[in-house]
């Protein structure tokens, strides 16, 4: 899950989007395993309970640390794009290539793959944030 979300969201950055300063791909993902690596300190404590939903969970976290990422590094007027991009990436529906003109330069094939954000409605992926321990999302601004 985690090269399909980075792949894809690096395509769609080479693509459609400005950045501030300019910054590599590695460490955009970079970053996003720091951030990644940050969520799961407490799943590593000695003793800690594995949730039933932590699939789930991980899933909303590797979301999160895409949008805090490889989002991140982009300019405002990109933001909205990457925002419709990511929700419409994780709904699974294989015309995402063909829909936002991007194309992966890897070794793997596009596949579809989905991923049931809890993301409120009508909502720029930039104005929430996520809680692992209720496993949510909450608007923040």
């Amino acid at each position: 899950m985690l090269r399909w979300l980075i792949d894809n969201t690096l395509a769609w950055t080479q693509k459609h989007a400005k950045f501030l300063v300019h910054k590599s791909e590695m460490n955009m993902v970079c970053t996003l395993l720091k951030l990644v690596q940050s969520f799961l300190v407490d799943f590593e404590a000695e003793g800690a309970k594995v949730p039933r939903d932590y699939e789930d969970i991980l899933n909303q976290i590797l979301m999160f640390c895409t949008i805090w990422s490889i989002g991140a590094a982009i300019d405002e007027t990109s933001r909205k794009g990457f925002s419709d991009y990511i929700l419409h990436l994780v709904t699974a529906n294989p015309d995402i290539p063909k829909l936002y003109n991007t194309t992966l330069y890897i070794q793997y094939p596009f596949e579809p793959q989905a991923i049931v954000h809890k993301i409120p409605e009508q909502t720029n992926v930039y104005e929430s944030k996520f809680n692992y321990k209720n496993n949510t999302w909450i608007n923040w601004t």
